[in-house]
């Protein structure tokens, strides 16, 4: 029953992103490069440690990177707002900027972090604010604002079903408007080889975090450690894989939607299982403070493109259009 819906959502995406393409729809530019990096799919594919990855690539002395995101869940999304990161005001900040806005903040101190749903708008600001490039974390969709580079974040083993069957957000007809695919693995295992000119990227654990943020050790510890996993991200699985990959001992596993809060209920849960300690990610552990969460950060590792992302990256700055 769902089918002839998901497929007109998808045929809808599709006629749309054919009007901006033939010029039907008028983009608008900001006068500074703008890269993007999006996927077909709604979340969990990786897009926000690729952007990150690209906006510490970008920075250098004389050029401030501007990182625009949609801000999902955050209250003053409306109207775009640059971010900041203040330590100890964290639940403040997730409340009108959401968790993933909050997350680059904190990732990326030195450069122009803004959040709203219009990212025409947060675009613009980032530049009146100083920006000199700017990164757009999950832009493949928001075709209004004109991009000088379009980075599609896709496994390249299947293409997730339109919504409401699935978390695609269109049909696998768009990947030949990408500027650039890029395979990133988010459960830390090297990806299966790629084609050439694909970049191909993983998450790599780095270091423990208690709630307060500070670094409480290193990814190693876990090994032979009873640990309940807790998450609200969009694709839990890869996170699980990733902690039996360090040699957790995995006791319970409790998901809850992406973005969305951890109640008591999932604490007293846990507790049941009696755990050596209750293990999220980075993500998670910015959304929810609470004394007995200990989170896993990740950086990012590129195994393959390092050429083809420097000549693509590097042709979309110089562009004579921007200038």
């Amino acid at each position: 029953m769902l089918s002839p819906l998901a497929w007109s959502v998808g045929e809808v995406t599709r006629l749309r992103r054919e009007a901006f393409r033939r010029g039907v729809c008028p983009t608008a530019k900001v006068g500074i490069p703008v890269i993007s990096v999006g996927s077909l799919s709604m979340g969990g594919s990786g897009k926000t440690p690729v952007a990150a990855l690209l906006a510490r690539r970008l920075a250098r002395p004389g050029r401030t990177v501007g990182v625009v995101c949609g801000a999902y869940r955050g209250a003053a999304r409306r109207r775009p707002a640059r971010v900041p990161w203040l330590p100890g005001c964290t639940a403040e900040l997730v409340r009108r900027h959401g968790d993933e806005a909050v997350m680059l903040a904190r990732w990326l101190p030195e450069a122009i972090v803004v959040g709203g749903q219009d990212k025409v708008a947060a675009a613009g600001l980032a530049s009146e604010l100083g920006a000199d490039v700017i990164v757009v974390d999950d832009g493949f969709q928001h075709q209004r604002l004109h991009r000088d580079l379009d980075i599609l974040v896709h496994g390249g083993v299947s293409t997730p079903e339109v919504f409401p069957l699935g978390p695609g957000r269109e049909h696998c007809s768009a990947l030949p408007h990408a500027d650039l695919l890029w395979h990133h693995s988010r459960d830390g295992a090297a990806p299966v080889a790629a084609a050439e000119g694909v970049v191909v990227s993983r998450a790599i654990p780095c270091r423990l975090l208690t709630a307060d943020g500070e670094v409480l050790g290193r990814p190693e510890a876990l090994r032979g450690l009873r640990v309940c996993l807790m998450t609200g991200i969009a694709a839990p699985g890869a996170f699980h894989r990733l902690a039996e990959r360090l040699g957790a001992v995995i006791v319970d596993r409790i998901a809850v939607h992406d973005h969305a809060p951890f109640r008591r209920r999932h604490f007293r849960r846990a507790a049941r299982s009696r755990p050596d300690l209750i293990l999220c990610t980075e993500k998670d552990l910015v959304r929810v403070r609470h004394p007995d969460l200990v989170g896993l950060a990740c950086t990012t590792e590129l195994l393959q493109g390092e050429d083809r992302l420097s000549d693509a990256v590097g042709q979309a700055i110089n562009r004579e259009g921007n200038r």
